[in-house]
């Protein structure tokens, strides 16, 4: 709401300067007061998000502090470095949990194949390349399978 009283003062001031006279009747010499000062503080740049600091991998809230160095975690990130091309210290974990899959397809059907329509306990991971997201699911055994084309649902479960 602030900018918006201060631009319309300023916005005044133009006009009536434009039309060359003031509200006294006088010819006035078409010159108008300076606009109104306006809150020129710097903002403090913004303390950056740890994710994004280069060479700094770290996970989000909720993430256990030791799943990157989990075997089938780091796998998965070896995998998806080598996918992007990038190096591991680049793959950033965006997510993970630990859910119930609805059917044995755990999130990634691929076409032709049949699978059970029974609920499947495992885990979900998404990694993160700058903008890109790589999903990977995982059954019971937790061994986790990149997933291109993530479908289906499931359900969180609690870690």
């Amino acid at each position: 709401m602030r900018p918006l009283i201060v631009v319309v003062p300023a916005l005044a001031v133009a006009l009536l300067a434009a039309c060359g006279s003031t509200d006294d009747g006088g010819g006035g010499d078409g010159s108008s007061p300076p606009p109104p000062a306006t809150d020129s503080t710097p903002s403090t740049p913004p303390t950056p998000d740890p994710d994004e600091v280069e060479g700094r991998p770290s996970v989000g809230a909720g993430i256990p502090s030791d799943l990157r160095e989990r075997p089938a975690v780091a796998a998965a990130i070896a995998d998806g470095a080598a996918r992007q091309n990038v190096p591991e210290s680049r793959v950033v974990v965006a997510a993970w949990s630990p859910v119930t899959w609805d059917d044995g397809s755990m999130g990634c059907p691929q076409a032709g194949r049949s699978y059970t329509q029974a609920q499947v306990d495992g885990w979900m991971l998404l990694l993160r390349v700058d903008m890109t997201l790589l999903a990977y699911h995982a059954g019971p055994d937790g061994t986790f399978t990149y997933c291109a084309d993530p479908k289906g649902t499931y359900t969180v479960r609690a870690a």
